[in-house]
């Protein structure tokens, strides 16, 4: 018998994601069926001998969907399982939700959407309306969105469970032409992620990126994983040259800062400038390809036929000299010690905006790409013109200020040198960067 295959839809305030079951019609049948119980549907056979299931479409997350979820990735080793279970993972309990058996329209998830506000919001449905229309509708309405957040004691795992059926996403080995043996962060450990794997990660390609490109997005950080106290997997290290040594008082949460006198400008009496240069040279072509493969480790396998020569460039297979631009966003996000990520992906033929791009948010600091080099892009948003109509898209972001904004065109790596200012408030010997 053929495969066959089902989709779900779920519907939040923000996303919409749709989650296919393929397989034989046996097992679909019999998850399908696992799925609708979970969110709290009745089954069973009319007199006619035809199952039939009843349920409730709008609803709440609730410690017991938790609890059926967490169940139905015990009972079964399905990717759509994984999904369904991480998208509910990043909900609190509360959050509003739709449900839907079936695929839905573009218009039909407005209408879902506007509806669950009314039922759920109540009195503050118009404010939620309007934040909404005006934030996030142009978003939802051309993309549809993946998130993943490293903020939970369990793990987020993508991909396929079972080694043996394992084939890497990067180079599409399996064993035994390469092994899975390692745990491959999706994000980088150093960057506070512990809990977002990638299964079908192989243990050289993990290998490769940790060495060849991930390093020098970890190294232009080291100040501000210092500064927000991110945790890697040697814990909070020291930032340090032969110029300067800066450490952390967690006692006191004081940065410790021994320099160079020849390195410190004086503003005003109440303000110096300091000028850190990292000891190592960082390639910024190398911080793009990393912001990209971490977008292309969390997203569904689905998704990665339109990347195939993405992929080669993250390798280092070649250079690109025809890429848009990188921004880094200073936010409020500071309370956060672990990192959020988005991936976004169009789902319409508007190629006037790119096909997909992706948001990494790591504390205070917010990175926004374009994945690059897409069979579903016409060019490559390298203009101001065609960048500048994506960026006025991006209302959630784009009214934070821009720390950095970089076209990474030389694959080469260059010094690098930090521009910190500190200034001293209320007479306190306390100093803010």
């Amino acid at each position: 018998m053929n495969d066959i295959k089902v989709t779900f839809t779920i519907v939040t305030l923000k996303h919409e994601p749709q989650i296919d079951i393929s397989g034989s019609y046996e097992n679909v049948l019999k998850i399908y069926i696992q799925v609708l119980l979970a969110f709290g549907a009745k089954c069973g056979v009319d007199e006619s001998g035809i199952m039939k299931c009843q349920g409730e479409r709008f609803q709440k997350y609730s410690q017991n969907i938790k609890e059926n979820l967490s169940h139905l990735m015990v009972l079964s080793s399905n990717n759509a399982i994984g999904q369904l279970y991480n998208i509910f993972k990043q909900m609190d309990f509360g959050d509003p939700f739709a449900f839907f058996p079936q695929p839905l329209t573009v218009d039909e998830i407005s209408v879902v959407r506007e509806e669950m506000i009314k039922r759920y919001l109540g009195p503050q449905y118009e404010n939620y309306k309007s934040y909404y229309d005006n934030i996030w509708k142009n978003i939802t309405n051309n993309y549809n969105i993946t998130h993943y957040e490293n903020g939970h004691n369990t793990i987020s795992s993508i991909g396929e469970k079972g080694k043996s059926k394992r084939i890497c996403r990067f180079c599409g080995l399996k064993i035994p032409e390469t092994t899975f043996n390692n745990k491959s962060h999706s994000i980088s450990e150093a960057l506070g992620n512990k809990n977002i794997i990638t299964n079908d990660e192989c243990d050289a390609c993990n290998a490769f990126f940790g060495k060849n490109i991930e390093i020098d997005l970890i190294n232009c950080l080291d100040f501000f994983r210092l500064f927000y106290g991110i945790q890697g997997k040697g814990g909070k290290k020291k930032f340090a040259s032969k110029d300067f040594e800066i450490t952390k008082d967690n006692i006191q949460n004081e940065l410790l800062l021994k320099i160079q006198e020849e390195n410190i400008a004086l503003e005003d009496k109440n303000k110096i400038k300091i000028q850190l240069k990292h000891p190592q040279k960082i390639n910024w072509q190398n911080v793009y390809r990393t912001l990209v493969k971490y977008a292309l480790s969390v997203c569904n396998e689905s998704y990665l036929q339109n990347f195939k020569e993405t992929i080669k460039w993250i390798k280092s297979d070649f250079s690109c000299k025809e890429l848009s631009w990188v921004t880094i966003l200073a936010t409020n996000k500071t309370s956060k010690s672990f990192p959020e990520i988005s991936v976004f992906f169009r789902k319409n033929e508007n190629t006037e905006l790119p096909y997909s791009f992706m948001v990494l948010e790591i504390n205070g600091l917010t990175f926004i790409a374009l994945i690059p080099l897409s069979s579903k892009d016409n060019c490559n948003f390298n203009s101001e013109l065609d960048f500048n109509r994506f960026w006025e898209l991006l209302k959630p972001y784009n009214q934070n200020p821009i720390l950095k904004r970089f076209k990474p065109l030389a694959d080469e790596a260059k010094e690098f040198t930090y521009d910190i200012s500190f200034e001293q408030r209320n007479e306190h010997k306390n100093n803010n960067a």
